[in-house]
């Protein structure tokens, strides 16, 4: 089984998060890290852009990971997305989708605390309701 590995970002200093078109390593220039070539998810976020394509240096971006797994409505699902659903009592969560122990879990609140598949029904029965950078009033 393989998979296309994707990302998007969230850009620090103009608050919006972003598709990432390319991701590199300079050769010659370790100190300033990662560069990546980002376009904001948003329209909106790109009416007062020249070029709506823009390059971000480390550290003034969160890479975020899509994990491969869908939500109810077919939404794909990164890393520090708000997931709502039920557990089997049919009890309400909000979770944070996190990467711990070499797998994604949908955890409680900012705890590394997963909320177990086993008291939870499955992924695909769940649905993104914003992320943490965006939307952390979600979780109180």
């Amino acid at each position: 089984m393989s998979r296309i590995i994707k990302f998007r970002a969230w850009d620090k200093k103009n608050k919006w998060m972003c598709h990432v078109g390319e991701l590199y390593l300079p050769r010659d220039d370790f100190e300033n890290g990662a560069v990546i070539n980002v376009y904001p998810l948003k329209d909106e976020d790109t009416k007062d852009l020249d070029d709506p394509w823009y390059e971000i240096i480390q550290p003034n971006f969160v890479l975020i990971q899509n994990t491969g797994l869908k939500d109810k409505n077919g939404k794909e699902i990164y890393e520090g997305d708000l997931i709502k659903g039920a557990d089997i009592e049919n009890e309400k969560h909000i979770g944070i989708m996190k990467f711990t122990e070499g797998q994604f879990e949908v955890c409680d609140d900012d705890d590394e605390i997963p909320l177990y598949y086993n008291e939870c029904r499955f992924i695909d029965e769940w649905e993104v309701i914003g992320n943490i950078y965006e939307d952390k009033e979600l979780l109180k």
